[in-house]
């Protein structure tokens, strides 16, 4: 069965192209779609290189007195992840060590070059690169696993302990101020009783999806445990706190959930906040005060936000 294979040849010498078009045309099991570039700086300034449809390249080791491997680094830096052979007509092992330190996954003489040779090359070195990038999905996917709530797809408990200390020393170096926010809830456990876990869980998700989308960049939201949560805030004060849980309250608090047989209802969330702009404070007391600022909002009659020595309305 043969398949298709779009292949940038990166050559200076018209002679060698038209040897490499030549071979392609014998192939047994690869239709091939070549598309020639002469020259480095060509292939950089027109931006061909970002063509997804590309499946691999061919590069000359030797270009305008440019050294291919030089280029393939500037791929590199380009964010350019396609799989490369190099071409060259200098059967020298220093070259090949150079080239596959820099990640090229073959090297062909041109002078030993054949139909045959060149076809497996470029086969192997598909599947080489078709395995690597499964790896690398793979080690993304297990690493998205280990950090991440899988029902709320917010951080987990263990990331956020690990990012919190990490913030916490950041603060005590640069001291610039950070907040912490812990929300529970509100009668959750009702919830599951009267209408079922599987319910309970689309409030959970619903209430991950909320966080997630009031978050900024470098914000971590996180499941803290069952239906409580915790948000840290890099670079932000009381103010900037404040907004963001009320936010959150009142966009939980808009929400109809579906109870079935047409009827409906809704949750509500008690919030508390802990801003850190004192120098000697420990991860111990900072979650110590957000969580009193948490339980005050639940005295005063839930729903609603509180700030560590200080309510809001």
């Amino acid at each position: 069965m043969t398949r298709s294979c779009k292949v940038l040849i990166l050559e200076d010498d018209v002679g060698d192209v038209e040897i490499l078009l030549r071979l392609f045309r014998a192939f047994k099991e690869l239709i091939v779609e070549p598309v020639v570039v002469h020259s480095a700086h060509e292939l950089l300034t027109s931006r061909i290189y970002s063509d997804d449809t590309i499946d691999i390249f061919l590069v000359d080791y030797l270009l305008d007195n440019v050294s291919g491997i030089d280029v393939v680094s500037s791929l590199k830096d380009l964010n350019c992840k396609k799989p490369v052979i190099m071409l060259t007509g200098q059967g020298d092992e220093n070259v090949a060590v150079e080239a596959m330190k820099n990640g090229i996954l073959d090297y062909i003489v041109k002078s030993r070059i054949t139909s045959a040779g060149l076809e497996r090359s470029i086969l192997n070195a598909l599947e080489k690169h078709h395995m690597k990038q499964e790896l690398i999905e793979q080690e993304l996917r297990l690493k998205y696993l280990s950090v991440t709530d899988d029902l709320t797809k917010l951080k987990n408990r263990r990331y956020l302990f690990d990012y919190f200390e990490s913030e916490l020393k950041h603060f005590h170096l640069h001291k610039e101020v950070f907040s912490l926010i812990i929300i529970d809830l509100d009668h959750f456990k009702a919830v599951n009783d009267n209408y079922g876990h599987i319910v309970g869980d689309e409030v959970l998700k619903k209430f991950g999806q909320i966080i997630i989308q009031e978050l900024r960049t470098n914000d971590v939201g996180a499941r803290y445990g069952g239906e409580e949560f915790c948000i840290l805030l890099p670079k932000t004060n009381e103010e900037g706190a404040l907004n963001l849980a009320e936010r959150i309250r009142a966009e939980l608090e808009r929400v109809h959930f579906d109870a079935g047989a047409g009827k409906t209802f809704q949750v509500t969330c008690s919030l508390g906040i802990e801003v850190c702009n004192t120098k000697g404070a420990t991860l111990e007391e900072l979650l110590k005060n957000a969580d009193s600022a948490l339980y005050e909002s639940k005295y005063k009659g839930r729903n609603q936000v509180t700030l560590h020595g200080k309510s809001a309305g």
